[in-house]
């Protein structure tokens, strides 16, 4: 059976190999900038300069040509931030990474199915949201793509990927059209693979913020089943208590780190998501854009994983003050009380995610952020009418 430490190195090293392409593999020592990472930052920069250019010739006869633009150019907004971080960030990244496994290295070890229960819960958990993450990338990129050959066959009407106009080519005749097709399906392609890339990385590291809980409370286990047997004995418990302490403080310190990493990711996801969908569902109003559903899955889906991974910190922090309140600290001494007091006192001074500091990430935020988005795009429609 393969150890949990080496299913948590296959997850990661999916990650690191789909970011090697990207030219931003930080797990090597020594990483230097290379020709692949200043490949993608050109790749970048070409998306942007032709979304101006094609607003630039086309929004004298069509004002809508600005909201298709502005559907596709999210996710381009989406893949710099998150190429930009991972760059900045990633002596950062690397050494939670690191740390997760030796987390997982440590506890595997123990002869316990209670820590292992956990470890595999964690895995498991990882591997549905990138499975997730990655059938609904394929849904969207897909839908993309093959709507314009539906059109074409069904009413044999020429139709592009998305508004992204190539200089010198008019897209309207023959090898324009076939050229402007490919070159948009392949600008799409590598931007939902840099995408998913950076997005396996995040949630990898985000995720874990239920293994700690988890372990937090087999720890709080063991203290209970100690104080059954040894009440107010600081010598038996002190230990426990103490290992209990520092893996809190761990706990909060993962929770900062990763918050304080992921802060302008997050802020730029959501609010580009938020963007994307309003752009794309007036577009679907008009008839102006008969493929962009396939950025509406892209950014909604996106759009509520990431405000659900807010509510797993939100549920994780809630159950680690239960697990706290539920121990057996009345069999404690008076000093080691105290040292639960402050735990308690800690975990209820926890902030989780946020967007961008202004409101918690979470999926009541993103109901209420819907309903917004619904009627700004009512409010768009009737203006754009």
């Amino acid at each position: 059976m393969r150890l949990y430490s080496e299913r948590y190195q296959k997850i990661l090293n999916i990650s690191v190999t789909l970011m090697k392409l990207c030219g931003c593999n930080i797990f090597v020592k020594n990483f230097h900038l290379n020709i692949l990472t200043f490949l993608t930052l050109l790749l970048i920069v070409v998306y942007f300069i032709l979304f101006i250019y094609t607003i630039y010739v086309g929004i004298q006869n069509d004002w809508g040509i600005v909201l298709r633009v502005i559907t596709m150019s999210t996710t381009a907004s989406q893949g710099l931030i998150k190429f930009q971080n991972i760059l900045c960030n990633r002596k950062t990244l690397r050494k939670l990474a690191e740390e997760l496994k030796e987390i997982y290295l440590e506890y595997e070890r123990r002869n316990s199915s209670k820590y292992l229960k956990y470890l595999h819960n964690s895995i498991a958990l990882i591997t549905r949201i990138n499975y997730t993450i990655l059938a609904f990338c394929l849904l969207a990129l897909s839908t993309v793509v093959v709507l314009p050959f539906i059109y074409y066959f069904i009413k044999n009407e020429k139709l592009l990927i998305g508004q992204v106009l190539i200089p010198g080519l008019d897209h309207n005749i023959g090898w324009g059209f076939r050229i402007h097709f490919a070159a948009q399906a392949m600008m799409l392609t590598i931007g939902s693979y840099g995408n998913f890339a950076a997005d396996s990385l995040c949630f990898l590291l985000l995720a874990h913020t239920c293994l700690f809980k988890d372990l937090l409370y087999c720890k709080f286990q063991d203290l209970n089943e100690t104080l059954l047997r040894y009440p107010r004995n600081s010598f038996k418990s002190k230990p426990i208590l103490q290992d209990i302490l520092k893996w809190h403080q761990r706990h909060v310190s993962f929770i900062e780190t990763v918050k304080s990493t992921y802060f302008w990711v997050i802020l730029v996801q959501v609010s580009t998501a938020i963007i994307g969908t309003v752009s794309t569902l007036v577009c679907q109003f008009l008839g102006i854009y008969p493929n962009a559903v396939g950025y509406l899955i892209y950014c909604a889906v996106l759009f509520y994983i990431y405000c659900g991974m807010g509510n797993l910190y939100e549920r994780a922090n809630e159950e680690v003050i239960n697990t706290i309140y539920d121990s057996l600290w009345y069999y404690l001494t008076i000093n080691e009380q105290k040292l639960i007091l402050f735990m308690l006192h800690k975990s209820q001074t926890v902030e989780g995610l946020t967007i961008g500091n202004l409101i918690p990430l979470s999926l009541n935020t993103a109901l209420n952020l819907t309903k917004s988005m619904y009627t700004l795009s009512m409010m768009l429609l009737q203006f754009m009418d």
